[in-house]
């Protein structure tokens, strides 16, 4: 449970409780804690011992990665130099035509970081006429809608990272796994 981040645990709880409208769990102890996380399937019993469930790791660890090894998101951008180094909101200089980061981090961290990234490309412009008004290249909440199914979606079995490749012409998502055999 030390690896866990105890403060976005008690969040999101909270949170998820008012979304549903459910009354918000008491979490001020530890002990409190532990049963809210097990009856959400965070942690189990084992043996008297508690354990987190790998959920509750992509969710909530500080470092993710360093437990399971696998989980993150490589984004490779490229395009003319200045345009790489707004989406990386980065020094011109220190960009080339393609960039490659890592996103790591949880779920929650992932989303977030993520999401940043994909506005940074996505940047509003005037479409004038009669009437003008604010356009984008792809609407925000189809990307949403993407990102979230990358993560959401996305194999955590497999050591292969989901990937986001970004250009001026397009955006593609790729995720490791897929359905499965029996559907």
């Amino acid at each position: 449970l030390e690896d866990l981040s105890d403060t976005l645990i008690r969040s999101k709880l909270v949170s998820y409780a008012e979304a549903l409208r459910e009354d918000s769990p008491a979490l001020d102890t530890p002990e409190r804690l532990v049963a809210a996380m097990e009856s959400h399937h965070l942690a189990v019993l084992d043996a008297s011992i508690t354990k987190v469930t790998n959920g509750a790791v992509l969710l909530f660890a500080k470092k993710p990665e360093m437990q399971l090894g696998f989980g993150w998101i490589d984004v490779a951008v490229s395009g003319p130099p200045p345009w790489v180094a707004e989406v990386l909101d980065a020094g011109e200089s220190s960009v080339g035509e393609t960039e490659t980061i890592r996103i790591e981090g949880n779920l929650w961290e992932q989303l977030e970081q993520a999401t940043t990234l994909l506005s940074r490309a996505n940047r509003p412009f005037r479409m004038k006429g009669a009437v003008s008004h604010t356009a984008f290249p792809y609407p925000p909440l189809a990307l949403k809608e993407l990102l979230t199914n990358l993560i959401a979606h996305r194999s955590y079995v497999d050591d292969k990272p989901a990937r986001i490749s970004l250009t001026l012409e397009e955006i593609t998502f790729d995720n490791p796994g897929g359905l499965v055999d029996v559907v």
